[in-house]
């Protein structure tokens, strides 16, 4: 049972987390729900702090964004890791491309998703483990099955009612060339009429989240048996990866390039 010492425990923690500069280890997820309570807490008027809640918000963002670095040995665990992956599909008898993209714009995906949805509204696919945030393959997959605008070409090679299983495969993505050692920034949006139903009603209210910044280079191998249906979509892949990969692409997030492509790696 959660009593109130737990609580306060919970929030003096936060606190003075939030209060110091210098980069520590930690649960980056665990921070983040540690940090949802403090917020709800100091919003509600349950405890009284010196920060607001806006501002607790704000520099949780902030602190979780400077931790959130791709340090040498994480790059290199992501490596082993994409190798290890890579050597077991192809004993499965799969062919697999070593793909990276790179973004052009700030980048966000899973807008729905746990991570800071309760503090900030706006969730981001994020890895727990290795404290970095990532594009789940299921999403890459959906994206590059929209791209391809034959319906008999796409059931062909994702199959469905008739066609069976997808053919091709993709895992998630990693970023493995950051901006600086920085995988996350903060951003903010300020919608105007949410709710209002004239312009005297009006209400900016500020929506802080973050953003995997621009020229942040991601990788993911595609797989799969047949090489013909492997090759047809990675011809498309460049154009399809262009058009967006992620939320908020109507307004300009979530744009990629092509960074590099090796087929058959």
């Amino acid at each position: 049972m959660v009593t109130e010492l737990d609580v306060i425990q919970v929030v003096d923690y936060v606190l003075g987390n939030l209060k110091k500069d210098e980069n520590v280890v930690m649960n980056l997820y665990s921070f983040a729900t540690l940090s949802s309570i403090t917020y709800n807490c100091i919003s509600s008027g349950c405890l009284r702090s010196d920060l607001s809640a806006n501002e607790i918000r704000k520099l949780t963002l902030t602190r979780i964004a400077k931790l959130s670095t791709l340090s040498e040995q994480k790059r290199k665990e992501i490596e082993n890791m994409f190798r290890e992956i890579k050597g077991a599909l192809k004993k499965s008898g799969y062919k697999v491309a070593e793909i990276e993209i790179t973004t052009k714009s700030r980048t966000i995906a899973g807008v729905s998703s746990s991570f800071l949805y309760e503090l900030t509204e706006v969730g981001i696919y994020f890895d727990w483990v290795l404290n970095l945030p990532f594009i789940p393959g299921s999403e890459i997959k959906g994206v590059v099955r929209a791209g391809i605008n034959d319906p008999e070409l796409e059931e062909m090679i994702f199959g469905g009612e008739e066609k069976g299983i997808s053919k091709v495969g993709f895992t998630d993505a990693y970023p493995i060339d950051p901006v600086g050692s920085y995988t996350l920034i903060p951003d903010v949006m300020t919608p105007h009429y949410q709710g209002a139903k004239n312009e005297l009603e009006v209400k900016p209210r500020p929506i802080f989240f973050l953003t995997v910044p621009p020229n942040v280079t991601f990788k993911f191998l595609m797989y799969h048996r047949e090489d013909d249906l492997g090759s047809m979509v990675c011809r498309r892949i460049p154009l399809i990866i262009a058009s967006g990969l992620g939320a908020k692409t109507s307004v300009g997030y979530s744009y990629f390039k092509l960074k590099e492509m090796v087929y058959n790696a």
